[in-house]
């Protein structure tokens, strides 16, 4: 075995078998004598040996990859691939092929991110981070005069990130006029229940009202504007009765603001300035095209009453009108309703002669399903409804 004599055993013609000595061991291998015959003659038995076959099991995060086998006489494996793991690099650990089976594993080490602090275009710090950091110490947001600021929202993923400061202008609520205005309530929270004096020209109403009572401003008709912040939720009943000359309201907000405004309930008359003035501003630039977010849910009624607007579109996510939203826009052509509406209110475009182009971001079988209130079609002059697949008259 292995050019060495292991044992020697005498026999003659007349032996049937001889008694032979045990293969010696070899680390790795199983062993044989090779195939002999008794003759008339000397003979030498050589050992055989026969490499034995292991397994190499490569595993990521317990799970098996692939198997691979090998012996002792083996140098090296061909390694499967190491599955890829988001905000990762991945290698096989260290191992060393002997005389057993072995399980490899993956090790993953987490990628370095970096998140960089910026204020007004300024580098402020950079912080770094994995996709196990939880969260971050952030840097103090640099001081601005006349600004809060605080860093904007963002999350940690796998990838490095640019954090920015947001500055908010700093603004002082002013104490409402008296002088103007009568009103209940406390600061953050007041109700204007009248003017002083009903030959003004322009209203600007505080910030820091809340509700215009019924009939505040009513019969004041040299008035011409009036500027509404966006701490204002509701206005009553006849609000702006008589107010014949106004012509602009202006809104500090947004359309999304505005939309969750109360004008009273479904009966109220006059709630709305716009209903005398047509003309919303919103933040200065008038409204022509009126485009409802998705953001929206619902559109409160009495909302757009009497607006001058001459296109609306409902985005998608928007699912409720309420009465008289649309009524009397005697300037709107063309409306949009998005395919989420669920109803559609009576009377909706009482008002509306004008309109000729209604349109449905659904398909007509989606716009036949929506439930429409008596006489909803009201003064438009569309005839049908142009679907995403295809129109549908009017009935």
């Amino acid at each position: 075995a292995n050019n060495e004599t292991v044992d020697t055993v005498n026999f003659t013609v007349e032996t049937v078998s001889i008694t032979e000595p045990s293969v010696p061991a070899k680390t790795g291998y199983t062993g044989a004598w090779e195939n002999y015959e008794l003759g008339t003659s000397n003979i030498t038995i050589n050992a055989v040996y026969t490499a034995i076959q292991y397994t190499a099991t490569f595993v990521a995060d317990n799970v098996t990859v692939g198997t691979v086998n090998f012996t002792v006489e083996t140098g090296s494996i061909t390694e499967p691939s190491v599955p890829v793991k988001t905000g990762y690099t991945g290698a096989w650990e260290s191992y060393t092929l002997g005389t057993n089976n072995v399980t490899i594993h993956a090790e993953y080490t987490a990628i370095e991110y970096t998140a960089t602090f910026v204020a007004d275009d300024e580098t402020v710090d950079t912080v770094n981070f994995t996709v196990e950091t939880v969260s971050l110490e952030e840097p103090e947001v640099p001081e601005k005069s006349g600004f809060t600021g605080e860093w904007e929202t963002y999350s940690l993923g796998a990838n490095n990130i640019t954090i920015n400061a947001v500055y908010t202008e700093n603004t002082v609520e002013p104490e409402p006029e008296q002088s103007v205005f009568t009103m209940t309530g406390s600061e953050g929270a007041y109700t204007i229940t009248g003017v002083t004096d009903n030959t003004i020209t322009s209203a600007v109403i505080p910030s820091g009202v809340v509700a215009v009572a019924d009939g505040a401003f009513v019969n004041c008709s040299a008035l011409e504007s009036v500027t509404i912040p966006t701490s204002v939720t509701s206005f009553g009943n006849g609000a702006f009765t008589g107010c014949s000359a106004l012509s602009a309201v202006y809104y500090t907000g947004t359309v999304e603001n505005w939309c969750g405004i109360s004008f009273g309930g479904n009966s109220t008359t006059n709630a709305n300035p716009l209903v005398f003035a047509h003309d919303l501003y919103i933040n200065d630039e008038k409204v022509t095209t009126l485009t409802i977010p998705g953001t929206v849910t619902t559109v409160n009624p009495h909302a757009f009453e009497g607006c001058s607007c001459t296109k609306v579109v409902l985005s998608e996510g928007v699912e409720t009108i309420g009465r008289y939203a649309f009524e009397n826009c005697t300037s709107m052509t063309k409306f949009t309703f998005s395919a989420t509406i669920t109803s559609i209110p009576r009377n909706m475009f009482v008002g509306c002669s004008d309109l000729t182009t209604i349109k449905y971001a659904g398909t007509v079988g989606e716009w036949e399903s929506i439930g429409k209130g008596a006489n909803w079609i009201g003064n438009a002059q569309a005839t049908v409804i142009q679907c995403s697949d295809d129109d549908v008259e009017i009935e």
